[in-house]
């Protein structure tokens, strides 16, 4: 890994970005964190009081000719900073004057020129690595934000690839899992609903398997090279289809150890052909009866070291021959 200090002027970032130089959608982001306009404005105003700002870091790839800064942190500071000359918000009503101009309440188009240049000529510290691989990348954002510690999907998503993130993030738009499944907002802000998903298609791609971090990581690799197939992409499009006709609201037990194991089972009666065997209502009543008075066995495999291979396959089992038994589905 080589790094490379340098110092870029807000207008040559801008220049930058509107030639397309500039990428904030590195895999390894978090989801936006939304600033608000009073933090918006701070930043500003520490640009117009030449406060410190902590520096941005970026990996450069040469794509098509053409040099392309990818982000792996200071998103939101450039992202706001290059809305903010794009008219994009106004400043909060309560900043202070600067050098004795009203600025709240203002874009920056309606800044005077000294105000403007002032903003165009500040300088933010890039620090440049290349010759950088996936692995080094989790580590360098890893110590960036070392007070929030990345968690396994926040790992694993830049070794997947973009297909395959793109493909996770479409299952994570089908309605079930938008709102249905009970994943907290901060846990979606750190892609927990694209961890579910993805263990669910490893769940039906290999039923045998586990789902700890080391199993999905050997799993990531082997889709490499192994795309995930159009016949298994139909056949959970159809089975998020039906859990979400099952489900019209959201339920407590929907959570991340149960989930998995609910589309593994759905998508078992379908590849079957028992789909006609049972209609998303009765599946939901008998879901509400499983959780509402959950068997020991399972209670015990959903606890301590629930991703193990076996505690994985004792839920899926358990589940699955309760939900036959119940409705004599040989």
């Amino acid at each position: 890994m080589r790094k490379q200090n340098k110092s870029l002027t807000i207008k040559k970032l801008s220049k930058e970005y509107r030639a397309k130089r500039l990428d904030f959608e590195l895999l390894i982001q978090r989801k936006d964190n939304i600033w608000d306009l009073k933090r918006k404005t701070r930043l500003i105003n520490s640009i117009l009081l030449d406060y410190p700002i902590p520096p941005v870091y970026s990996k450069t790839e040469n794509i098509n000719g053409k040099e392309v800064k990818h982000f792996l942190d200071g998103k939101q500071r450039l992202t706001t900073i290059l809305g903010f000359i794009n008219d994009e918000f106004k400043l909060d009503k309560n900043i202070e004057d600067y050098n004795e101009e009203i600025i709240a309440g203002k874009y920056f188009s309606q800044l005077s020129d000294e105000v403007k240049d002032k903003i165009m000529s500040h300088s933010i510290d890039v620090v440049s690595l290349d010759n950088v691989s996936d692995d080094e990348i989790v580590e360098v954002f890893d110590r960036l934000n070392n007070g929030v510690s990345l968690n396994n999907i926040e790992k694993t998503r830049p070794l997947m690839g973009i297909d395959m993130t793109q493909y996770l993030g479409t299952v994570c738009e089908h309605s079930f899992f938008k709102d249905k499944i009970n994943i907290s907002n901060n846990a979606r802000n750190r892609y927990g609903d694209q961890e579910v998903a993805l263990q669910s298609i490893k769940l039906i791609h290999e039923p045998e398997s586990g789902l700890t971090a080391k199993d999905m990581q050997y799993f990531i690799k082997y889709l490499k090279g192994n795309p995930v197939k159009e016949n298994l992409k139909s056949t959970l499009d159809g089975s998020l289809f039906y859990l979400n006709e099952a489900f019209p609201n959201k339920e407590k037990y929907l959570k991340k150890v149960n989930v998995p194991v609910l589309i593994k089972v759905v998508v078992d009666l379908f590849r079957e052909g028992k789909r006609g065997s049972l209609n998303p209502e009765d599946f939901k009543a008998f879901c509400d009866k499983f959780f509402n008075n959950i068997d020991e066995d399972y209670k015990s495999a959903s606890i301590s070291g629930s991703a193990k291979k076996e505690n994985v396959q004792k839920r899926y089992n358990l589940f699955k021959n309760e939900l036959y038994k119940e409705f004599n589905i040989g």
